[in-house]
């Protein structure tokens, strides 16, 4: 449906209209017949005649003066409100997976020289017939018991060339290096151990276990001797330092064992207790496994004077044995870093002159616990 626009109508004919009514309505009452109102007359409004606007004139738009943007105000920060940091929720921490220590690898244990005590006992001195190396009569190894009554006190070295040297002033060694002042004193005649052995009593507060007589030269330089007395009875009887009984050197390099060597029968595992043929010189002492009663070098290394007398070997037990009352040659034992292996045997004895010197020969000195 069309919509029609809204009428606009004049306040003035509402007005008019309320009158007529209202005469009407007084008419009736009254009994009046109404009359019609006049019609008015309508006038058209007069059309305005169109103008144009003005045009304004342009202004120019007012500069704006600058001016200063307000410096604000400096506020404190508000300090926050401390606040408690969350406790964190306990957590079990993770069991570690177990995991195999490492082995260490093993270390020597740095050496020390002492003298080790050994005990009176009684041991088989000698080899059986079918040991290496054994001489072909056996006559100088026959087996045989010995027992030793004396406590006794044996260095767990071999003498070294500082030893020699701060107790004599001088150093007689073959293969001597400042370097190398542990390794043994070698080129020492027998008689030169006997001096060295006084004069290590003397600074110890010991009786002295020799009297020396008829020597000329001096200890270190190929002393000799023409008589040897020792200060008692027999060696075992004197508390002073001595060189050890064949006997004795046998008994303590044995520690208890009765194989060939101490570390046993099989000749491939010597290295690991002497300086034997490939060592090219002697060794600094005490860098080899030692026995079971703590001696290094008892095998190998330089072979070592005893005080015996040399001679072949007897079949009945012996006690306290000093070996024979004559001959030319001493005893020494324990192989050298020259040989092989075998001479290293704990039985194996061999001899040399008391004057002799050698590179391959040296000593250690035992003492008599007393009284």
């Amino acid at each position: 449906m069309d919509r029609k626009p809204f009428a606009f109508i004049s306040v003035t004919a509402l007005a008019g209209c309320a009158a007529v009514a209202n005469l009407a309505t007084t008419a009736t009452r009254l009994n009046v017949s109404p009359t019609a109102a006049p019609t008015p007359t309508s006038t058209a409004a007069p059309t305005p005649e169109p103008t144009a606007a003005p045009t304004p004139e342009p202004t120019a738009a007012p500069t704006p003066e600058p001016t200063a943007a307000p410096t604000p105000e400096p506020t404190a920060a508000p300090t926050p409100e401390p606040t408690a940091a969350p406790t964190p929720e306990p957590t079990a921490a993770p069991t570690p997976e177990p995991t195999a220590a490492p082995t260490p690898e093993p270390t020597p244990t740095p050496f020390r020289p002492v003298a080790v005590l050994i005990r009176a006992g009684t041991f088989q001195m000698g080899s059986p017939a079918e040991e290496i190396g054994r001489f072909s009569d056996g006559g100088y190894e026959t087996p045989h018991q010995v027992t030793l009554t004396r406590d006794y006190y044996i260095m767990n070295s071999e003498v070294t060339q500082a030893d020699w040297l701060a107790l004599m002033g001088n150093n007689p060694s073959y293969y001597r290096r400042a370097d190398q002042m542990t390794r043994p004193v070698d080129s020492v005649n027998w008689f030169e151990t006997l001096a060295y052995a006084n004069a290590l009593s003397r600074r110890d507060g010991l009786p002295e276990a020799y009297t020396l007589d008829g020597c000329s030269g001096v200890p270190g330089t190929g002393m000799r001797c023409s008589v040897v007395t020792v200060n008692g009875v027999t060696p075992y009887a004197t508390t002073g330092w001595r060189l050890p009984t064949d006997a004795e050197w046998e008994y303590a390099y044995r520690a208890g064992t009765t194989t060939i060597w101490y570390n046993g029968n099989d000749e491939a595992k010597v290295p690991e207790i002497a300086w034997v043929r490939g060592a090219g010189a002697p060794q600094p002492v005490g860098g080899k496994l030692p026995n079971a009663w703590g001696l290094y070098d008892m095998a190998g290394n330089v072979s070592e004077w005893s005080w015996d007398l040399y001679s072949r070997s007897t079949d009945k037990p012996l006690i306290d044995p000093t070996g024979p009352a004559t001959n030319s040659a001493r005893v020494y034992r324990g192989g050298t870093w020259y040989e092989i292996a075998w001479p290293a045997r704990g039985a194996r004895r061999i001899f040399g002159y008391q004057y002799s010197i050698d590179n391959t020969r040296g000593f250690r000195l035992v003492r008599t616990a007393g009284p």
